[in-house]
């Protein structure tokens, strides 16, 4: 007897799974050549100690906190408003995520705005939600407490705009190669 999976909100294109999860997953650091490749192109990449405490502190804050509110309020709220209709999905949750980090600097807010796309991406070609949140987390750890651009006040817009097209772009290019086509999800 084959049991079929309930769509994610009524909508048969928006199904996650296992594969699909390990598909983003392995997806997910691929957001991470976007800075990498702007601090190779300054020179200007530090990398400083982890400690465990810092980690421990970051995934309670940043995480607990930020990731996942972001995940249900600026993701899956928008996913399940709009379901098959993309391309709100993508404004109104690129907006919610602008607004919502505005009190950063509006450079800030561009960056996660721009990360915010990518992770919708990864939930729309089928990866669980708690996946994405993780690859988030680890994001955040990753880039907000290792690795270090070093950027002065004066290259923030520069980086904040390159990030933003960039991170926009490659959502783009994964949305396009692996999301599932509506014939997929309906047999698979």
């Amino acid at each position: 007897m084959h049991y079929s999976k309930d769509p994610l909100y009524g909508r048969e294109r928006l199904n996650w799974s296992w594969p699909r999860s390990v598909l983003g997953a392995c997806l997910g650091p691929l957001l991470w050549i976007v800075p990498v490749a702007y601090g190779f192109a300054l020179v200007q990449i530090d990398i400083n100690p982890i400690n465990s405490q810092m980690v421990m502190q970051t995934l309670l804050t940043q995480v607990l906190l930020v990731v996942i509110a972001e995940g249900l309020f600026f993701r899956e709220a928008v996913i399940r408003a709009f379901g098959r209709d993309t391309l709100p999905v993508y404004v109104i949750s690129a907006l919610a995520l602008l607004i919502f980090h505005l009190p950063a600097g509006l450079p800030m807010a561009m960056i996660a705005a721009g990360s915010g796309i990518y992770y919708l991406t990864l939930r729309l070609i089928g990866t669980n939600i708690w996946i994405v949140a993780a690859l988030h987390g680890v994001t955040l750890i990753l880039f907000g407490k290792v690795l270090s651009l070093g950027l002065s006040q004066g290259q923030f817009w520069p980086y904040s705009i390159y990030f933003m097209t960039a991170s926009a772009a490659l959502s783009m290019l994964v949305f396009m190669l692996f999301a599932p086509s509506s014939r997929e999800a309906r047999y698979a």
